[in-house]
């Protein structure tokens, strides 16, 4: 499979002592061949305080067809039904229709989280190759967020407005390469390229 496309948009709300975040996430693949179907299958996981809502997605055909998901087949499931100490992650799970060679998947949705401290991790690198990684945060200019990358070379993007409105740093990379892992390798996270935030 090609990623064609792989964004994520978050925007951090703070009133008084209530902060709370909204994340909205696209993706678009191209399937290949039948490797490429794992990326039919979706599944979402969150947590309490966290919400999935609006999930979007539908399969594009090679012929132009354009096949929407059933929303009757999102299914909110245990993500970790074996394990009790994990019974309050939960996940959406759906799996793309009409799946074929050379089809285009594309699904969307958007999570919002409640009382949060910041911090997160965004990979900008897959199994398969890239065409476009984005990840964009949306919070008060005066914030000082912190950054790391890791295994890619990266810069951040950012509009400057004056304290008290709101600013937008994006952080984009191009043409990335699929990531192959190696026997006894180090841990992922070090190779993997991608951002850690705080």
């Amino acid at each position: 499979a090609v990623i064609l496309l792989d964004e994520a948009d978050i925007n951090i709300y703070k009133t008084g002592k209530q902060r709370s975040s909204i994340l909205e996430r696209k993706m678009v693949v191209k399937i290949l061949n039948k490797k490429g179907y794992k990326y039919a299958s979706m599944i979402i996981p969150y947590a309490e305080g966290t919400e999935i809502n609006d999930i979007q997605a539908r399969t594009i055909l090679p012929d132009g067809t354009i096949i929407p998901l059933d929303h009757e087949l999102i299914f909110d499931v245990n993500m970790y039904p074996g394990f009790i100490l994990y019974a309050d992650i939960r996940a959406k799970r759906f799996t793309m229709p009409a799946i074929e060679e050379n089809c285009i998947v594309e699904y969307r949705w958007t999570q919002m989280t409640k009382d949060f401290t910041y911090w997160t991790r965004w990979y900008f690198q897959h199994d398969e190759p890239t065409m476009i990684s984005r990840y964009t945060v949306r919070c008060w200019s005066q914030w000082d967020i912190k950054w790391k990358a890791y295994g890619i070379d990266v810069e951040m993007d950012k509009d400057e407005y004056p304290d008290g409105f709101k600013a937008i740093r994006r952080w984009e990379v191009r043409d990335i390469p699929p990531f192959i892992s190696e026997t006894g390798m180090p841990p992922g996270s070090n190779n993997i390229g991608n951002i850690m935030f705080s």
